[in-house]
C-alpha cells in the first residue's frame, strides 16, 4: 500500500479478520508514529529505527540527509538490513519489489491507464 491507504488501525484489523498482511509507506502525521521516527535532522544517513508491536512493525529509514522514509508492516517482524553501504532494510527492499500493484492503482485513480 502507499501512504494514502496505509494505516495502523486497518492493518491490525486486516490480519485477524481477513488473514491479510500488508506492507506500506505511511504518512508522518499518524498518531501511532513515535516522534523520533519522523525527525531526520539529528539522525545519521542510512540509519534505521524500528518499533515492534504484537502485530505491526513500524520502520523509519534515513536514505539521505533530511529525508525520512516510513513504512508499516504486518508481514515483517524483524529489523534486518542489507550489508551494503546504504544499509537498506529488508522491509524497504520487499516494498520496492512488490509495489507494482500500488503504482497501478495510483495510475487508475489519476486516469492515466487505458
Amino acid at each position: 500500500m502507499d501512504k494514502w491507504f496505509t494505516g495502523i488501525d486497518i492493518m491490525e484489523k486486516m490480519l485477524p479478520d481477513h488473514r491479510l498482511t500488508a506492507v506500506g509507506t505511511i504518512r508522518k502525521n499518524k498518531k501511532q508514529i513515535p516522534y523520533a521516527f519522523i525527525q531526520p535532522k539529528n539522525r545519521d544517513i542510512h540509519s534505521t529505527l524500528v518499533d515492534f508491536s504484537e502485530k505491526i512493525t513500524i520502520l523509519s529509514h534515513i536514505p539521505k540527509k533530511n529525508k525520512c522514509v516510513l513504512l508499516a508492516s504486518s508481514f515483517h517482524h524483524d529489523d534486518l538490513v542489507d550489508d551494503t553501504e546504504k544499509k537498506k532494510p529488508d522491509m524497504i527492499h520487499f516494498y520496492n519489489q512488490t509495489k507494482g500493484g500500488v503504482d497501478s492503482v495510483d495510475q487508475l485513480c489519476e486516469g492515466k491507464m487505458h
